[in-house]
């Protein structure tokens, strides 16, 4: 406690719980953050108009996705997972090499779904006019909607990406949120298909 400038132990611990509250605090403003960025993409999701998107999957005769990391990766394969309930299957591309191959098999019509945090690819940039040549729709995922990807693509959808330091050792960022507009985009398709289905049923009879 001296070589702290200290008169006691009894003023140490006035500091200790003085800290203490203060790391609650801290904490807590913390949490809060966390729930309100979920609950603003939730919010701003909610009311987003996914028809023109829902419209282009379904008239997509091959629906490709690729990604440019391990998040992205694992997202894509949601994205699979999720659509094939619905009977539209995914066709996921792993690496550069597969997206030269599958490059060559896209058609006029075909959706080619691209994930990336920056949104700033070099091996991509390269590919956008070609993709749009070919008349291949993209539908993007990005943590910005200021990026080069998102500006190339049909559609974009973005969440934007917020990191921060925190208890001065770790690190924590929002980029699991782009799975809430993935669950809402496949909630609202799935009512646009059960929609569709209802209205054919009224005209039959």
């Amino acid at each position: 406690t001296k070589k702290l400038g200290l008169e006691g132990f009894a003023e140490l611990k006035v500091l200790l719980k003085l800290n203490q509250k203060s790391s609650q605090e801290i904490d807590e403003e913390f949490i809060h953050r966390v729930c309100d960025s979920d609950i603003q993409i939730i919010n701003h999701y909610r009311n987003y108009d996914f028809t023109p998107i829902i419209k282009m999957l379904e008239q997509s005769p091959t629906i490709y996705a690729y990604g440019t990391g391990m998040f992205q990766k694992s997202f894509n394969k949601e994205f699979q997972r999720l659509f094939m309930h619905a009977d539209r299957w995914v066709r996921l591309i792993e690496g550069a090499g597969e997206f030269e191959v599958a490059l060559n098999s896209m058609k006029a019509g075909d959706t080619v779904v691209i994930v990336s945090s920056s949104g700033e690819n070099d091996y991509l940039e390269d590919k956008y006019d070609l993709l749009n040549l070919k008349g291949v729709h993209i539908l993007s995922f990005t943590n910005s909607a200021n990026n080069s990807l998102a500006y190339a693509s049909d559609y974009n959808i973005a969440t934007e990406l917020t990191k921060e330091r925190f208890h001065d050792q770790f690190y924590f960022d929002n980029i699991v949120t782009m799975y809430i507009p993935l669950k809402l985009l496949f909630a609202k398709y799935i009512n646009y298909q059960v929609s569709k289905y209802e209205d054919d049923q009224v005209i039959d009879s």
